[in-house]
């Protein structure tokens, strides 16, 4: 049985290990921006390429969870290729309704997330960035003009009026977006630090009890 006493202790840890989390997957989002904007012999030069940019594997995402009391966060990074089968800025009609689809799904996480319906989790902002999206809705198209190694990061803020409720996260992504085959997950909660892998058919993520 868990010390009353050590409750305020024990949300002061997780909400220390959720911003480090959130704030490692921000600079490293960051890193690849920088990155693709000056190109990657600029980065070698200057030592500025991270380990996420080097990273860029197709059919492979990262996610990070972070709970902190109501407060769920999910911050997605992949790349292009997993969910729209192309990279590049959108060059037919096609690709752009691809692209406009895709957004306007991270926009409100339909069918990707889900949770136990007693946790009553939903959904307060929806934010996604990518290269090819409109400059309106996320960050400029580089001046370069380069089409290589598009990435994606989103994030997710759930606020769940019964977060210990939620003992998983079930995980559409494989289903809306086929050509993702592996999902590394990275997570904080005030039961501490955890990762998983999942692949299909895997849905689920359990979370630490």
């Amino acid at each position: 049985m868990t010390d009353p006493a050590e409750a305020p202790f024990r949300r002061t840890v997780c909400r220390q290990l959720a911003a480090a989390l959130l704030a490692a997957a921000a600079l490293g989002a960051a890193a690849q921006d920088r990155q693709r904007s000056a190109g990657p012999a600029s980065a070698a030069r200057d030592g500025t390429a991270s380990p996420a940019s080097r990273a860029h594997v197709h059919g492979a995402a990262r996610l990070t969870v972070a709970l902190d009391a109501q407060a769920l966060t999910l911050r997605l990074e992949a790349p292009l290729e997993g969910l729209l089968g192309f990279e590049h800025r959108p060059r037919t009609e096609a690709q752009r309704s691809a692209v406009a689809r895709l957004q306007a799904r991270l926009r409100s996480a339909e069918g990707l997330f889900s949770f136990a319906p007693g946790a009553a989790c939903r959904l307060m902002a929806g934010e996604a960035r990518s290269a090819v999206f409109d400059a309106g809705l996320a960050i400029s198209v580089p001046s370069s003009g380069r089409d290589d190694h598009g990435d994606l990061d989103a994030t997710f803020e759930f606020r769940c009026d019964r977060p210990e409720a939620i003992d998983s996260i079930g995980i559409g992504l494989f289903d809306a977006y086929p050509r993702l085959r592996r999902l590394s997950v990275e997570g904080a909660t005030d039961k501490g630090q955890w990762k998983r892998e999942l692949r299909p058919p895997a849905r689920t993520v359990a979370l630490p009890r």
